[in-house]
């Protein structure tokens, strides 16, 4: 190869010199990282700026709880785009938005000991391990990973080790109104297992065309809803010591008889009075009160004094 002319020398090595440079420009601009593009919301109020620091200039403010896209960043500034303006933020202030499914919260129990992991991923940091058998409620899911709270950590667990655990049966209480047949079908051909007496309490798990699945005695069957009240009912009768002195009660006499006032709750105890129909008078309760000198038999008086007989 012959000399080259001096000029065409210099020339070349310009050239080469300008290459280097600029071949050393676009490798410092590609420091970065390209990642899949990714959901996140913001935290606080968020300066995009027009380059990843601070002494850069503001382009705007992005609100709090605002959704953006990334799939590009530098050290910790992301690369994104709000409102026509393209620029970086600080991902302090922003928090991913997990892909998944949201439902009704559910309880579940771990049929192995599990690992709780920082993300829906084997390859995350496992943040502590749940005992078998542990009791865990979720309400979130990404494919087979459960989002749960276990000893103030939240994280993800696989759902092949978790067993969904039944919630208790809601019941209602009812009161029979009368005699009513206990079936072992919702239906009037249904074998009779017992007949509940009226006035008894069950306990109704569903109702269905107007049959009720109840449990009584420690058996579940079905009653007809025709002969049954909600709630509770009253006690007919109290056993104990009671005083029932300023208490409105009533007696039901029939016309033309009476009934014997004793002075303790035995029919073998003494006769104080015959009570018969319509209030007492203040002579009559006085006789009443003569008569009646036990302690018991004043406590029958003193429930007397508030009762009025129809």
């Amino acid at each position: 190869m012959g000399k080259l002319p001096k000029t065409f020398q210099t020339a070349l090595v310009l050239s080469l010199v300008s290459g280097c440079f600029a071949s050393t420009s676009t490798v410092s601009a590609a420091t970065g990282t390209t990642f899949t593009k990714t959901s996140y919301q913001t935290t606080d109020a968020l300066n995009l700026r027009s380059s990843n620091s601070t002494s850069s200039k503001k382009l705007l403010t992005i609100p709090k709880t605002t959704n953006v896209t990334s799939n590009y960043r530098k050290g910790s500034w992301y690369k994104l785009s709000y409102k026509g303006k393209t620029g970086y933020v600080t991902g302090s202030y922003l928090k991913k938005i997990e892909s998944g499914t949201s439902f009704t919260k559910t309880s579940y129990k771990t049929t192995d000991a599990l690992s709780l992991r920082s993300a829906a991923t084997t390859s995350s940091n496992r943040l502590l391990t749940i005992p078998k058998g542990t009791g865990v409620q979720s309400s979130f899911k990404s494919g087979n990973w459960y989002k749960v709270t276990y000893a103030n950590k939240t994280g993800y667990v696989s759902g092949s080790y978790l067993k969904k655990v039944a919630a208790p049966a809601k019941t209602t209480v009812y009161t029979t109104t009368d005699r009513l047949n206990f079936r072992s079908s919702p239906s009037t051909s249904g074998k009779v297992l017992t007949t509940i007496p009226s006035g008894t309490a069950v306990s109704s798990l569903a109702v269905k065309s107007n049959w009720h699945t109840v449990q009584y005695q420690g058996k579940t069957g079905y009653v007809m809803g025709t002969y049954l009240k909600k709630g509770a009912s009253v006690p007919a009768s109290t056993t104990g010591n009671v005083d029932y002195s300023g208490s409105k009660m009533y007696v039901l006499i029939s016309s033309g008889n009476s009934v014997a006032l004793r002075a303790n709750t035995s029919t073998l105890s003494g006769q104080i009075a015959r009570l018969g129909r319509g209030p007492l008078s203040s002579s009559r309760i006085r006789g009443i009160k003569r008569k009646a000198s036990s302690p018991s038999g004043q406590q029958v008086v003193k429930a007397v004094m508030s009762m009025r007989r129809i």
